[in-house]
């Protein structure tokens, strides 16, 4: 059965939406401020680590010791020089990794929010302020 004009039309205006985001690869991408949020929601103090993977390999980890319930928020200047591509954790013995979101020409401010709460398992997860707050 061949495709009429509007298949055709409707297929490759909506292809674009199904393609997946893709990672902090493009030169003119660009992180403005980069906040970690660590949550233990556990009834034990946990150790918390993470490190930015950047397009000249993975940076050093930071460590942070969480009291039981508590959360920590950690501002983290991104490399001038380098694009931030992920985000690497670690608690409990798990390990995580989170790729950042492209949002080509603008300027981001991601929050990552690595959890430890009611689940088996952490989480990492991101959340992006392409205003940066204004």
């Amino acid at each position: 059965m061949p495709l009429s004009r509007r298949d055709v039309l409707l297929a490759s205006s909506t292809l674009p939406l199904f393609s997946g985001c893709s990672q902090f690869d493009s030169p003119s991408s660009d992180i403005a401020n980069l906040t970690i949020i660590l949550v233990n929601g556990q009834d034990k103090k946990h150790t918390y680590r993470f490190a930015l993977e950047t397009t000249e390999g993975r940076q050093e980890w930071s460590s942070h010791r969480l009291k039981a319930k508590s959360k920590e928020t950690i501002r983290v200047e991104p490399p001038k020089k380098e694009k931030v591509i992920a985000i690497h954790g670690s608690v409990a013995g798990y390990t995580l990794r989170e790729e950042l979101q492209d949002y080509s020409s603008q300027k981001v401010c991601p929050e990552i929010y690595i959890e430890y709460e009611l689940a088996d398992k952490p989480t990492i997860l991101q959340s992006t302020d392409i205003s940066c707050g204004q």
